[in-house]
């Protein structure tokens, strides 16, 4: 319920379904549901709030909660996931899992998760300061900053404090022009090693030799690898535009110009354009290739990952 263009949907239809109520015949069943999806809709983030309040009945929820944040951090430290939903729910899991823990004002007892002594949070603030804005699906994203401000001990000051949208030192990290160098040579270099792999397979399969357990432990590591990379360029093209969209271009030029072209239009210098087609070309071109050889590469994957699993 956060975009605003579901609650005008929602009103239009309202509008719609009045005019029409005395000719359906379960009208008034229909008018509680309306009211019931109104009341969901007119109050944010009423699913986070009602969870949290039935989390603050339960003993013992903090641990849990923390041993949650802990498998996010490693998970998102380490590289942990394979593909991008994943990232991306990592990411969110940290900010909403602090909001669940901070109890209200009026809970003496309760937990301040800005002052607890049961966790560090600079271990969890470092995560957040690393990914201040979050995709969500399509245009819609969210900052970390806006989910930590309706915890009840949130202080206005410590936006300034936590430095949770610094744009010197956070946005270059999400622009593709300061990593589509790198991404060139891990995948010039990803290219050489997997085709020579892949002659060396299709060389022993048709001599009609066995295939090693090393060499099938070689393909699903590199294939793996191969993964690892299209999760990691795919992220970063839509975090880039969960970025733009946070930040819409400012300048009095484009002053008069529409939100949509304020995030999008106006928002990619020519530097940006070229680093968007040439990232989605390496993801495309690596894909293309990976499916290529799928057939030889991919009974010699299932062989391994049952072997493995033995």
């Amino acid at each position: 319920n956060m975009k605003a263009c579901i609650n005008n949907d929602f009103a239009f239809y309202k509008r719609a379904f009045n005019t029409v109520r005395k000719e359906i015949a379960e009208g008034d069943q229909f008018s509680e549901d309306n009211f019931n999806l109104y009341t969901f809709l007119a109050n944010q983030s009423s699913i986070l709030s009602n969870l949290r309040q039935l989390l603050h009945k339960v003993n013992g929820y903090e641990d849990v909660i923390i041993m949650l944040m802990d498998l996010a951090v490693d998970h998102l430290t380490n590289d942990h996931y394979v593909t991008v939903a994943e990232k991306h729910t990592l990411m969110r899991v940290i900010p909403h899992c602090l909001f669940l823990l901070d109890a209200s004002l009026d809970n003496v007892n309760g937990m301040n998760v800005f002052k607890s002594k049961k966790f560090r949070l600079d271990k969890y603030i470092k995560v957040c300061k690393k990914f201040p804005v979050i995709p969500l699906y399509g245009d819609m994203q969210i900052k970390v900053g806006i989910i930590l401000q309706r915890c009840p001990h949130w202080e206005p000051a410590m936006m300034d404090a936590l430095a949770l949208d610094s744009w010197d030192k956070v946005s270059g990290e999400f622009m593709l022009t300061s990593h589509v160098d790198k991404a060139r040579d891990e995948c010039m270099d990803f290219l050489t090693r997997f085709t020579t792999m892949v002659t060396d397979v299709k060389r022993m399969v048709g001599q009609e030799k066995a295939i090693p357990v090393s060499v099938q432990e070689d393909v699903a590591l590199s294939v793996f690898q191969g993964y690892k990379y299209l999760t990691s360029w795919t992220a970063r093209v839509i975090e880039q535009t969960a970025w733009k969209y946070a930040h819409p271009v400012r300048d009095s030029e484009h002053e008069k110009a529409n939100e949509y072209e304020k995030v999008v239009r106006y928002n990619y210098s020519p530097q940006d354009l070229t680093a968007v087609v040439e990232f989605l070309g390496l993801i495309k071109g690596l894909a293309n290739v990976m499916r290529k050889h799928e057939g030889v590469l991919g009974p010699l994957l299932r062989r391994y990952i049952h072997g493995d699993l033995q």
